[in-house]
């Protein structure tokens, strides 16, 4: 059965590259949102009871976390839909944006009230009851008598305080108010004590009172809205049915909301599934403007006769033209082109397909999805094309510059279980390599490091200081030798970026033709492509394994594909 857990603290946090290797890390066979920031930590997540119980465990007393997350408390609900893709870590300026700075939320500073003490409260005359949530989260369900500020955004929350409290305070009126899981209310209260005011506050929020309170009915109307693919929830925590359609159905900004929920389920052209950038605010006339200074690598009269040919829409479809005035909070969508994007001199190879996943033969050079120069000349366009399946997403990647096999699932309703399978580390993956041969070296061993961003954003590096977990380990074995080359078999149990090439660099023995360990190299350009193609990565990604997810199947494929010989 698959469970779902929401948490938040406000504490301080200085290193928060260190917070989020360690969150990763722990949440790893889980999926989720965690948001990471100086002001503390906000996440939801979905897993089994058991991989919960073992997250929840090593955040709170775990050397490295507990200092900052000791005691924090977790609400859980069960889920009939899973709520969640994949799993994301991100850093962030603020766990919660209620656009003003400098709120420190660290401290109590509201009266926190338990269920039945609510329940009482808000019975009371003397008492202003405040949902702080969105609008749309409002009509959907809210609290007998609550007050619906009519914001789209927590940012525009303090401004109908503000405009507000005057008149309660002449009233001698309390303030109340409650949100989904707490984190709102709990700083929107240190911001009202800054200002003299002390705020009731539902400890838990919503689900909490939900969880608590068997006849939470009696003071709630409708239902709960959730940011996952449960939708809503009743008061029972049960899943209603509604669907986002249905929520944001008459919503001003309810077109944008729905879009950008669907986002992934964009018209795909030739293979190519639309670009998207979101419009900040900023002091551009036009969107025209805006795109010239955002991308200044593509020539203004490309973008002028991108917009004249209305090749450029608003996430509601609305096209947009070289006049047209700028708007921040907008989404863009386009497609994306590349001057003279010239074919990839190598060819892919279909290993098997289903009606589930496929898998490919990926050869050097030829990227795995749409990057920087690289846009139809990428295994996933020509797959998508060549079986007209515009779903096709690949369940993991692996390097421009390495060969071999890729998994890709055909729909989306299969995405996660496959990916599922890398997340979980329950697929084997075997590369080989040509590197040079060392004498002062014992094979086979296990390696076990912690990698982290290096300086240049290309580059990895081993992290030696002990202020990082372990997040790579491979298995390497010498298959045979000539002269100063040696050919290795290495077999990851870890998915960290560059791994099988930081590692082995940092045994001295960097993988032959390395354009990027140890020293990044530059780009050949455009005209000059044919001299590295001369001089090809040599790692493989040679041997896939694999019980299918769907029906208990074993699979196993091996690379068409061979290094040079020595």
């Amino acid at each position: 059965m698959l469970h779902h857990i929401s948490f938040y603290r406000f504490v301080h946090i200085q290193d928060l590259e260190a917070a989020a290797q360690l969150v990763k890390q722990m949440a790893s066979e889980l999926t989720g949102l965690v948001l990471l920031a100086n002001e503390g930590i906000n996440g939801t997540l979905a897993g089994t009871a058991e991989l919960l119980d073992a997250f929840e465990n090593a955040l709170t007393t775990s050397e490295a976390t507990a200092q900052w997350f000791s005691g924090m408390v977790f609400k859980r609900t069960v889920c009939q839909t899973p709520p969640f893709a994949r799993l994301k870590v991100a850093k962030k300026r603020q766990i919660v944006d209620m656009g003003v700075f400098g709120v420190d939320a660290s401290q109590s500073a509201g009266v926190l009230l338990k269920p039945q003490q609510w329940r009482e409260l808000i019975a009371r005359d003397d008492v202003v009851l405040i949902d702080n949530r969105n609008s749309f989260e409002y009509r959907l369900g809210h609290f007998n008598n609550a007050i619906d500020p009519q914001v789209t955004h927590f940012r525009n929350f303090p401004a109908y305080l503000e405009e507000n409290l005057p008149q309660w305070q002449a009233q001698g009126k309390k303030v109340a108010m409650y949100c989904t899981g707490g984190i709102r209310c709990e700083k929107t209260a240190a911001w009202l004590q800054t200002k003299g005011v002390t705020a009731y506050q539902l400890e838990g929020g919503i689900i909490s009172y939900f969880r608590d309170m068997p006849d939470a009915d009696q003071d709630w109307q409708g239902e709960c809205f959730v940011f996952d693919n449960r939708v809503a929830l009743d008061t029972q925590l049960k899943e209603t049915g509604t669907s986002l359609e249905q929520v944001y159905a008459n919503e001003p900004d309810g077109t944008w909301r729905l879009e950008r929920a669907n986002r992934l389920k964009r018209e795909v052209r030739q293979g190519v599934t639309p670009h998207v950038v979101n419009c900040p605010k900023g002091p551009w006339s036009t969107f025209m403007a805006f795109l010239c200074q955002r991308f200044p690598m593509v020539n203004a009269e490309i973008w002028r006769q991108r917009l004249t040919n209305g090749e450029v829409v608003t996430a509601a479809g609305e096209i947009i033209a070289p006049q047209t005035l700028y708007m921040p909070k907008t989404q863009l969508l386009y497609y994306r082109l590349v001057e003279s994007e010239a074919r990839v001199p190598f060819e892919h190879c279909i290993v098997f397909a289903n009606d589930r996943f496929v898998i490919a033969d990926k050869p050097h050079f030829l990227p795995v999805i749409p990057a920087g120069r690289y846009v139809s000349e990428t295994l996933l366009v020509r797959l998508r094309r060549e079986l007209n399946c515009p779903e096709l997403m690949q369940a993991h990647r692996i390097d421009r510059e390495t060969a071999g096999l890729v998994l890709f699932t055909r729909q989306g309703r299969y995405r996660n279980a496959y990916q599922s399978l890398f997340r979980k580390r329950s697929i084997k993956k075997n590369y080989e390599a040509i590197a040079p041969y060392s004498t002062a070296l014992q094979f086979p061993m296990v390696l076990e490091q912690s990698l982290v961003q290096a300086e240049h954003f290309m580059q990895m590096r081993v992290d030696d200081s002990g202020k990082y977990p372990i997040n790579a380990r491979v298995n390497i074995h010498l298959l045979e030798c000539s002269g100063n080359l040696a050919r290795y078999s290495l077999t990851p149990e870890t998915g960290v970026r560059h791994q099988l090439r930081v590692q082995m660099n940092s045994l001295n023995l960097p993988i032959l033709n390395d354009q990027i360990y140890p020293l990044l190299k530059p780009e050949s350009p455009l005209d000059q492509w044919e001299t590295q193609y001369a001089y090809p990565l040599q790692l493989l990604a040679k041997h896939l394994e694999f019980f299918d997810p769907i029906t208990g199947e074993f699979f196993s494929f091996e690379s068409q594909f061979h290094l040079q010989s020595f």
